[in-house]
């Protein structure tokens, strides 16, 4: 099958959008008229109260949820125009919660992230991009150990770092933080800002930029770094929403020589112990509901029913530099992260735009600081909140009053 390549959008061109979308599940009204555009180089964070459709919203932009009424547009075509793996190719998802059925280890979870890119030419970046994700997770200590032994916390971590190793430039993140300590919380959200911001360098201090929490020192480094300045600014404010991120331009371009449309290379095989096989003619997914042992249950990072991963999933190799070059053809623009978040002060922190959800509607779409105000948050959580300005940055610091 001959499958069109995505080459990097610039930054600040709008890479998914959703329009007047409604979906019903259930006999219940989830999502209900909503709007919304996601652009590159820019951190969009969903919050709202449990039930406001934010997760929804996030599975309707990756195609996992069809909209009643609607349209869902990627890489400025609808939804429907790209195939299942021509999506995953500029998308992927991390899911709340994964569940597996055969003992995978680290290592093979991680790798089938690459395996949109089987039979291109960017197939030959798998060990690296499987490698640098390993790194920029912080797990490559335990690669080789099987998932059902994971932590929560770790698990959460080894779903981050398949959606890395995809490559895709639209980051869809489900409550990444939720089962995280407060030092990886942190660095997921700093990852998501450097990633955005399209830096992969360590800079003076030994920080390794784009890393969630590697070994301390100037290799390895201790976190992601923080992008550019600008993030919370706002073109103009028209009755409480933002128009326009704020965010400076970068000077990137779209990438003129890995577009277009390529075959697979002659001779490739689905037996090659290079690359993970594509899923089955009749499923979409990495990993989908699936029957029989060896499957990854529950719609992941290629958005589809089921595919049930083989026996030769590419490896790392057994030693590597503790901070790899991910090799993601990295001509053009940032990333564009879409995270669902339950920690306001998160959102207000790292996020360039905050998207307030609440029954189902968009109620505020903006800067932190434009829409992240006491009397907005207090009628959507119904419960009385305080919101102050950091005394060192300015940005809101949003508390519960009790």
């Amino acid at each position: 099958m001959r499958r069109r390549l995505p080459s990097r959008l610039p930054t600040g061109t709008t890479i998914a959008e959703a329009r007047d979308v409604s979906l019903t599940l259930g006999g219940t009204r989830i999502l209900d008229g909503v709007s919304l555009s996601v652009r590159t180089g820019e951190v969009l964070a969903l919050v709202g109260p449990n039930g406001a459709g934010k997760s929804t919203l996030l599975s309707v932009l990756s195609g996992d949820h069809t909209p009643d009424a609607g349209t869902v547009h990627l890489a400025g075509q609808p939804l429907t125009h790209w195939s299942p793996v021509e999506t995953a190719m500029r998308r992927a998802v991390m899911l709340q919660q994964a569940t597996i059925s055969f003992p995978f280890t680290v290592a093979d979870l991680v790798a089938m992230g690459r395996a949109p890119w089987y039979g291109t030419t960017r197939a030959d970046d798998d060990e690296p991009a499987v490698q640098a994700a390993l790194e920029t997770a912080d797990i490559t200590e335990f690669r080789d150990r099987a998932f059902s032994s994971l932590s929560g916390g770790e698990r959460a971590r080894v779903s981050l770092a398949r959606a890395l190793a995809q490559q895709a430039q639209l980051l869809l993140l489900d409550e990444p933080t939720a089962a995280l300590d407060l030092h990886h919380q942190e660095a997921v959200l700093q990852l998501a800002r450097a990633r955005a911001a399209h830096t992969d360098a360590v800079d003076e201090g030994g920080v390794a930029r784009g890393g969630v929490a590697g070994a301390a020192g100037p290799e390895g480094g201790v976190a992601g770094g923080v992008g550019p300045e600008g993030y919370a600014s706002a073109d103009a404010v028209e009755g409480g929403y933002v128009a326009g991120s704020g965010r400076p331009e970068r000077g990137a371009s779209a990438d003129p020589v890995d577009g277009g449309v390529e075959s697979p290379p002659a001779g490739a095989s689905q037996s090659s112990s290079r690359h993970v096989p594509p899923p089955p003619a009749h499923t979409s997914g990495v990993a989908g509901t699936s029957a029989g042992a060896g499957s990854l249950t529950g719609t992941d990072s290629l958005g589809g029913d089921s595919y049930s991963a083989p026996n030769h999933v590419p490896r790392p190799p057994a030693t590597a530099p503790h901070h790899t070059a991910s090799p993601d053809h990295t001509s053009g623009g940032g990333d564009a992260v879409v995270v669902v978040v339950h920690d306001l002060n998160l959102a207000a922190g790292y996020a360039d735009r905050v998207v307030v959800l609440s029954g189902g509607k968009v109620v505020a779409d903006g800067a932190p600081g434009v829409v992240l105000t006491a009397e907005l948050l207090s009628e959507v959580y119904r419960h009385p909140v305080e919101v102050w300005a950091h005394p060192g940055t300015g940005g809101p610091v949003i508390l519960p009053r009790r």
